[in-house]
Order: C-alpha cells, then structure tokens, then sequence
C-alpha cells in the first residue's frame, strides 16, 4: 500500500481486512510505504499491528525513493482511502502490473472497471477488503488478469502518448 501515513488513507480499514483474512498464515505480507510523521495517526497503526501480534507479517517504511523496485516484489496493490482526489498510486501500480484492490472514492472508480481490471470496495468495509484479497489470492490466473488487463487500460487512457493525443485533438 502506498499511501502516507494519515487518516484519510484509511490504513486501518486494511489493516484489519488483512489480519480477518487470515492470509498471513500462508506467508502474505502486508508493507505501508509513505511518509511516517510518527503521529499518533501512525502509532495507533503501530499499537495495532503489536497488539494483534503481527510484526512479522505487517510492515511500515516511511517514504521510499526506490518506488519501482519495491513494487516490483509486489504481487496485489491495495489502495484503502475514505476520501482520494485522482489517484496517481493507481498509476503506479499499473505501471508495476500489479492487480489492484482499491476504494471506490473520488476517482478510483473511474479506473478501475470492477471485476475487469481490478476490485472495488466501500472504504469502511473492512469485510468486503478481506473477501477481495482473498479472493485474489486464491485465483491467481484472475490476479494476473486484472494485472494485465488494468495495466493496458491505465496505458490506454492515461499514458504520455494518449494524453498527448486527446490534448492535440482537443486544440485542433
């Protein structure tokens, strides 16, 4: 999850979809990378991610300059907020092929074409997140055809050349 560490990014939600789902059983790991103002935003994370025993399964980094390389060894990009303006993690989990599970908030929806290219949930329904990672997990011919498949869309609709066409049409 990319996403810095504030209360609109909503890491709780995933936090506890992740940890109901029980895939950390199966070796899954969960890592939020963003900023960390060690806040108590961050720390109430932290108290839950002890509390619940899952140091070795969760894991927070603060900001990364390395953003490929470690989505790169990604296999779900999850985005969790309550509220999202354009959505530009979006992006860079297409960029990444990576399948994706985001909120339906702001723009999101826009993007990702549920159960085409990626799932969608309601941001406080932490049981629905659980269900979808789970899902994925167990259907990994569909993960990578939604990895595939929204990767192509994002291309299509949101790379250098489509945007330099739709401007140029849009002058001429």
């Amino acid at each position: 999850c990319l996403a810095n560490l504030k209360p609109p990014k909503n890491h709780i939600t995933l936090l506890q979809a992740f940890i109901a789902s029980r895939i950390y059983t199966r070796n899954w790991t969960l890592h939020l990378i963003g900023k960390d103002s060690n806040d108590a935003y961050s720390n109430d994370l932290k108290s839950v991610i002890k509390e619940k025993g899952m140091e070795n399964s969760i894991f927070i980094y603060n900001a990364c300059q390395d953003i490929k390389f470690v989505l790169s060894q990604a296999t779900l990009g999850v985005l969790s907020s309550t509220y999202e303006g354009f959505p530009v993690t979006l992006l860079e989990y297409a960029e990444a092929k990576l399948a994706v599970v985001s909120t339906n908030a702001g723009y999101c929806k826009k993007l990702i074409h549920h159960t085409s290219n990626g799932l969608l949930f309601s941001p406080l329904d932490s049981d629905t997140l659980s269900n979808h990672l789970l899902y994925l997990i167990n259907n990994p011919e569909i993960c990578a055809n939604f990895a595939t498949q929204f990767q192509k869309d994002i291309k299509a609709d949101y790379s250098k050349e489509a945007i330099i066409d739709n401007y140029l049409n849009l002058i001429s």
